[in-house]
């Protein structure tokens, strides 16, 4: 009988864990989608494919643990609800979780708050799993006691200020984006000023430093010399940017704006996925309000 229990348990956990399959649109085209709603403000509409590439997005580093690696996140919309599905590998096992729950925004947090979670077939409670997930993080999120998944907003490349879920559809309210200026570099400084970078300036080269070694696997990923190329010139631009975080880089992101624009739909696809895929959030900013890509 405890032999048989096993067999059983083991068969509820594997269950199902090699045949979901799932819509997932170009996270470039999720992020032109919601980049040009966001010029504007207001609100835009995402379908299970939207929001599927938005969670590839955040799933760049999915190894939680050593022995437990998350293998992807997917969502299914439906009624105004939420249902996830977490293919999981644990010590060559392959698992998937899943729970329905609600999606909500509160406090700058992105929050999914489940009513249940199963391993495959078998339901576990909700607390037992919180328990043993605590410690890690899910695609930027970290899970609480309670078992709510909550998600700084940051974790997501656009400026997000409210979000509901709507029938079969997720509605982001988006603030309006103003394109940053230029920064203008103060020549011969008055005696006795100091010229030490202020905690934002060094914010903001930790971001650039952080921008070069992430533009370094871009320029790996992508494909053509013309892309290759692009690539190249923002490099230069960032390490000039890295020297002094106060340089007149106005000119020279033009250049590259204009680079850009010269290369065929399926190059800047392909520069675009390339960014989306090897640089986080806030490396994701700066390169979009600094070359406008």
């Amino acid at each position: 009988m405890v032999v048989l229990g096993l067999g059983i348990a083991s068969y509820c956990l594997l269950w199902g864990g090699d045949y979901f399959v799932f819509k997932v649109n170009s996270p470039a085209y999720i992020v032109d989608k919601i980049r040009s709603a966001e010029k504007q403000g207001g609100t835009v509409e995402l379908t299970d494919p939207d929001f599927n590439a938005l969670l590839e997005l955040s799933m760049r580093n999915k190894t939680l643990s050593g022995n437990l690696k998350v293998k992807g996140l997917y969502a299914q919309i439906t009624d105004g609800k939420l249902k996830m599905y977490v293919p999981i590998s644990y010590r060559g096992l392959n698992l998937i979780i899943l729970s329905t729950g609600d999606l909500v925004y509160k406090d700058g947090l992105v929050v999914f708050q489940p009513y249940y979670i199963q391993v495959g077939k078998l339901q576990l409670p909700i607390g037992f799993v919180a328990k043993k997930l605590h410690s890690y993080s899910i695609a930027g999120g970290t899970i609480q006691d309670n078992g709510f998944v909550e998600m700084p907003k940051e974790v997501f490349p656009f400026h997000l200020t409210n979000l509901t879920v709507s029938g079969d559809k997720i509605v982001l309210v988006l603030d309006k984006v103003v394109p940053p200026q230029p920064q203008v570099v103060e020549h011969n400084p008055s005696p006795g000023s100091s010229s030490s970078p202020s905690n934002k300036g060094n914010s903001k080269v930790d971001l650039l430093k952080r921008g070069q070694s992430q533009l370094s696997e871009v320029y790996g990923s992508v494909k053509t010399a013309p892309e290759k190329e692009v690539i190249r010139q923002i490099q230069a631009v960032v390490a000039k940017m890295v020297d002094n975080p106060a340089y007149p880089f106005a000119a020279e992101s033009q250049n590259v704006k204009a680079q850009y624009n010269h290369l065929s739909p399926e190059e800047k696809s392909d520069i675009k996925d390339a960014i989306l895929m090897n640089m986080d959030t806030g490396t994701l900013r700066e390169i979009k309000g600094t070359f406008g890509l």
